[in-house]
């Protein structure tokens, strides 16, 4: 906990003494084991695991029903999949987004 004094009033505030001291080398272990584990790791984690599941439902392929209707469920399939796997970036890109500003420090 640091203490310090502003517009004549005693305060006090969570922070890493070490960081706010100069040390750089700390600084820059911490924001990059920060970085990694709140921002990075679940990133890649999130993508690779929506990967795989988009993969395996664009693997699965309609059941064989009769003439017509076949091509109707197989365009319906293809139309699902497409707005699934729209979702599924989107989801990623949003969460990337709003973790992203956290990230950077100015």
């Amino acid at each position: 906990m640091l203490e310090f004094e502003e517009n004549g009033e005693q305060r006090s505030t969570c922070a890493n003494e070490r960081i706010v001291n100069g040390d750089l080398h700390h600084a820059r272990v911490f924001y990059g084991t920060f970085f990694a584990f709140a921002f990075f790791i679940p990133l890649v984690a999130v993508s690779l695991l929506y990967g795989a599941m988009v993969r395996r439902l664009l693997r699965k392929s309609v059941a064989d029903g009769g003439g017509g209707r076949r091509a109707n469920k197989q365009k319906e399939s293809t139309k699902a999949k497409r707005r699934v796997t729209r979702l599924v970036v989107i989801v990623v890109v949003i969460f990337a987004a709003c973790w992203l500003p956290m990230q950077v420090k100015w």
